[in-house]
């Protein structure tokens, strides 16, 4: 895919589209700085240095984009060429968790089920540093993958995600973001502080939810 065909979702061009940065992502993203641990799987960091307390109290679309957008991220769409890097970092990401639990990584079942999902590619400052992929199921949009390498945690990139994350689902028309997570995931930790609760469990796994705001 060329870069003139690709919808490069910067900070700018996401929160310009939304035409105001709705105040409960605002909080989403912000809330990040609670200091979460450091994650070793499905990946979500803290925002270092912002507080709730920095939340505008008319979060207009410049105060957002010069917030976010220091950042230096971007999303843009994934395609075939980039499974082999969102499988092996998956695999790398996860294998502690699936050891634990005596689970068998099957990279054929990744592979099949890649081209039913809405993948994205992670870019700070031009570098690939991740991904992301999920399925709009009805009225719920399903986050069934987010990851980053090791090297670009703990920045905030979690947060910025996830803040993109609820503003997809709110284009599609879903009510809520829904999530598996491995217990023994510092993420779980995480998605509490950003608003998701616990709606089941697997012996392994949380099942996870957020309303998505109008």
């Amino acid at each position: 895919m060329s870069p003139s065909n690709e919808r490069e979702l910067t900070s700018a061009t996401l929160l310009y589209s939304i035409g105001k940065f709705n105040r409960s992502d605002w909080r989403l993203f912000v809330r990040g700085a609670r200091g979460a641990a450091a994650d070793h799987g499905t990946v979500h960091e803290n925002v270092g240095g912002i507080g709730d307390e920095h939340v505008p109290a008319n979060c207009d679309r410049e105060v957002a984009v010069v917030s976010v957008k220091q950042a230096q991220l971007c999303l843009r769409p994934a395609d075939e060429d980039d499974l082999p890097f969102a499988r092996e970092l998956t695999r790398v990401n996860m294998r502690d968790h699936y050891a634990r639990y005596g689970l068998v990584w099957q990279p054929e079942a990744f592979d099949g089920e890649w081209p039913l999902r809405e993948n994205f590619r992670v870019h700070k400052a031009g570098h690939l540093i991740g991904y992301l992929g999920f399925t709009a199921e009805g009225h719920y949009l399903y986050l069934r993958d987010v990851q980053l390498v090791e090297a670009y945690r703990g920045e905030g990139v979690g947060a910025w995600i996830m803040a993109c994350v609820l503003h997809m689902a709110r284009e599609r028309g879903c009510e809520s973001v829904r999530l598996k997570v491995f217990k023994t995931n510092p993420a779980a930790d995480l998605y509490y502080r950003l608003g998701f609760r616990r709606v089941g469990e697997e012996a392994a796994l949380l099942w996870m939810e957020q309303p998505v705001a109008s």
